[in-house]
């Protein structure tokens, strides 16, 4: 029962990471061609 618990956080972090990487990637490269536009 625990490892089952630990497995769907570890899976729950893994996913929320694949997530929220490639929106900060992009939105550090939108806030550079912001601010080199503005």
């Amino acid at each position: 029962m625990r490892e089952g618990v630990r497995s769907f956080a570890v899976t729950k972090m893994f996913v929320a990471g694949m997530i929220l990487t490639p929106l900060i990637f992009w939105g550090s490269i939108g806030v550079l061609i912001y601010s080199y536009f503005s």
